[in-house]
């Protein structure tokens, strides 16, 4: 692989992703793959994120706040199956990003 191809590589692995769905601590769904670098064993952050919204209902600040890491399972190309060992209820929404 070429410094530019690892480059590359690099700056896919911090696009963060979203929780897009949980259906345990030990099948949280989220939007990162082997497309961007990750595999399986791979630990990421993961951030509690609430909107603040203007007085039409816009969101207009997201702000997160780091809960924990998740540590993927199951990886496909644009998809993992992550567990969570924390205390908190993880809920669809919250954005993981690479440790």
């Amino acid at each position: 692989m070429s410094a530019k191809e690892s480059a590359a590589n690099d700056a896919l692995k911090h696009t963060p992703g979203k929780v897009l769905a949980v259906a345990g601590k030990d099948a949280i769904i989220v939007s990162l793959g082997s497309k961007q670098g990750f595999k399986e064993g791979d630990k990421l952050n993961l951030y509690e994120t609430t909107d603040m919204k203007d007085t039409q209902g816009n969101v207009v600040y997201t702000d997160e706040k780091l809960v924990g890491e998740i540590t993927l399972q199951s990886v496909q190309e644009d998809k993992s199956r992550a567990a969570y060992s924390g205390d908190l209820t993880v809920k669809q929404g919250w954005t993981v990003k690479a440790k």
